[in-house]
């Protein structure tokens, strides 16, 4: 049953991507190949025996059998989002402007650059401050990461992540319009808008996370290939596209990898004990927090024969996080189910394991809250999918797609999804407009000729 549900699980995966993706890297794509690496990897490595569910001294013989359970619940769960995403474009709903950008054009590239090097400005500010306050890089990440002193003071993140997202969409701004070879003030824009991409992503790893790192270089790979046209003028062909994410996938796993061992080594001086002296897929799995899915096993065995669901209550303090703290004084400071899910097992402990959209639901509501959760988030992703309906065209909306699917929804609508809605969305919605993005009738702003395939574009007179 085990390697039969595996199989179904990435079927299921196949179907949603087959027919709600418009092309190989919008958002319905990019949450497919989340949830692929999140989830499926490890339910098809134990399937297949190559490495055994983690932690090992947790789970005894029937483990074979907890995974093929765990396996239909993320089938249900897939489900779910098959009909929440036909729902949506039945019914037609849509987000109203106010709460998601709706990018329609291409802003001047002169503004792109400067809204890049305004926002790395900001960024670059700030982080000096707190390398100052604590003493450098290991006494950040120790403080954010591990003593929890940063909490509060989150929203100053919000201008290296969103910098590093306005300046990845440049350097992709610069490639569309690439005719054979760039001018002299493309090539400088398309330099200083890779570099401060970079450079806002490691501010934002400094607060001890990698993942914007990894936004970036997935989207400078696979955007640069999917957006700079051939020599003739055509666009990128699917082929061609999907070779970019297979090396941009490659390049993002290496970079995770790296970027843990280097925040443990800089925080306490060593590697973490998880990390020591396993096989390079655990050590791939746990640095990657690809063992969502065990922790899902985990819960699904101890859930409700050892322990009380949860009745909502995450959900209800996922709610409160996304409310301003001065309006909500006694709002928690963390609301990370993965915190005290393996505090459950190891008190001691300060890191978590987190179980993903799936695990929340089931740990508050059971069976029936994993199938209402998937059709939530599919009619949510159908949302989604049609306000970046553009973003075969527009690198702005791409990048969105990108950070919206792997920092928003991430494995589905769960407990951190109206906080990361906040973060993300709504500064989105501001920059876009000081963009121009949100404007219609704005396209070839900087005497550009956006021609049809195998047409070469010919420059005002």
């Amino acid at each position: 049953m085990t390697v039969l549900s595996a199989l179904l699980l990435l079927g299921l995966l196949w179907v949603i991507y087959r027919q709600w993706s418009r092309w190989p890297l919008d958002i319905v794509a990019i949450f497919c190949v989340g949830f692929l690496l999140f989830y499926g990897f490890r339910a098809v490595v134990v399937a297949a025996g190559v490495d055994p569910l983690y932690p090992d001294y947790l789970f005894g013989a029937n483990s074979a059998m907890l995974a093929g359970r765990t396996n239909l619940l993320l089938c249900l769960f897939l489900g779910g989002v098959i009909g929440g995403l036909t729902l949506s474009s039945r019914i037609g709903l849509r987000l109203p402007r106010w709460m998601f950008p709706d990018i329609v054009s291409h802003p001047k590239g002169s503004r792109y650059f400067s809204v890049v090097v305004v926002l790395t400005a900001v960024s670059t500010v700030i982080t000096l401050v707190l390398l100052a306050r604590y003493d450098g890089f290991s006494g950040v990440v120790q403080a954010s990461k591990y003593d929890r002193d940063l909490t509060g003071t989150n929203i100053l993140r919000v201008f290296p992540s969103i910098g590093s997202l306005v300046a990845v969409a440049s350097a992709l701004d610069v490639a569309r319009r690439y005719r054979g070879r760039f001018t002299a003030g493309q090539r400088q824009r398309l330099v200083v808008s890779v570099a401060c991409a970079v450079l806002d992503g490691y501010f934002v790893f400094v607060w001890g996370q990698r993942s914007i790192l990894a936004i970036v270089v997935f989207g400078l790979i696979a955007g640069l290939v999917a957006f700079r046209p051939s020599p003739r003028g055509s666009r990128a062909s699917s082929l061609r596209i999907w070779g970019g994410i297979a090396v941009a996938v490659i390049v993002c796993v290496v970079t995770v990898v790296g970027l843990r061992f280097l925040r443990d080594t800089a925080a306490t001086g060593d590697l973490s004990p998880n990390l020591k002296n396993e096989t390079l897929i655990r050590q791939f799995s746990v640095a990657s927090n690809s063992t969502s899915y065990d922790a899902l096993v985990l819960a699904r065995r101890d859930w409700p024969s050892t322990f009380e669901f949860r009745g909502g209550q995450d959900f209800a303090a996922g709610v409160g996080a996304a409310v301003p703290r001065f309006l909500l004084p006694d709002k928690p400071t963390s609301i990370s189910t993965g915190a005290w899910f393996r505090r459950v097992y190891e008190p001691d402990t300060v890191n978590g394991w987190p179980p993903g959209a799936v695990g929340e639901w089931y740990l508050n509501f059971g069976v029936l809250g994993v199938g209402f959760g998937g059709v939530l988030s599919g009619v949510v992703l159908g949302m989604l999918r049609f306000a970046l309906r553009s973003s075969r065209e527009h690198p702005l909306a791409f990048v969105t797609s990108a950070v919206v699917a792997l920092q928003v929804i991430q494995l589905g609508v769960g407990i951190e999804t109206p906080l990361e809605w906040v973060r993300w969305c709504i500064p989105l919605v501001i920059v876009s407009a000081v963009l121009g993005a949100t404007r219609r009738g704005r396209e070839g702003l900087d005497g550009d000729v956006v021609a049809p395939a195998g047409v070469t574009p010919v420059a005002p007179a």
